[in-house]
């Protein structure tokens, strides 16, 4: 598996998903690591109005509040290493300023994918 593939990082997201994350979390993920596969920088940048209507979602005030909801969601979302201890997807920075979705993945969780697979 490419951990920098959109599909296989999902597939491998469901298989440690042990908090059940919601369905537009997920949904959101995958629009994440999509734009975070063209360029590989852990800070991914997303413009909301191009989420929304990826999502075919029409009001945007209402997909600003699903969002935000979302990121707490993701924040869920780790790891424990065979050597013990645990490490999160999430790097520390989920916000949407001026319009642009900001969510930072951890790039110790994405290194520790790759070993994985």
């Amino acid at each position: 598996m490419n951990v920098y593939n959109t599909k296989d990082f999902i597939s491998i997201i469901y298989t440690y998903n042990k908090p059940k994350i919601q369905t537009t979390a997920m949904q959101l993920l995958y629009c994440l690591i999509t734009e975070f596969t063209k360029d590989k920088d852990p800070l991914i940048r997303l413009p909301l109005n191009e989420y929304r209507k990826l999502r075919g979602l029409k009001n945007t005030k209402e997909t600003r509040k699903q969002v935000l909801r979302d990121m707490q969601e993701l924040q869920k979302i780790k790891q424990e290493p065979t050597q013990g201890g645990v490490i999160e997807l999430y790097g520390g920075t989920g916000v949407i300023k001026s319009g642009i979705i900001f969510f930072r993945v951890n790039p110790d969780f994405m290194e520790m994918l790759k070993e994985q697979n």
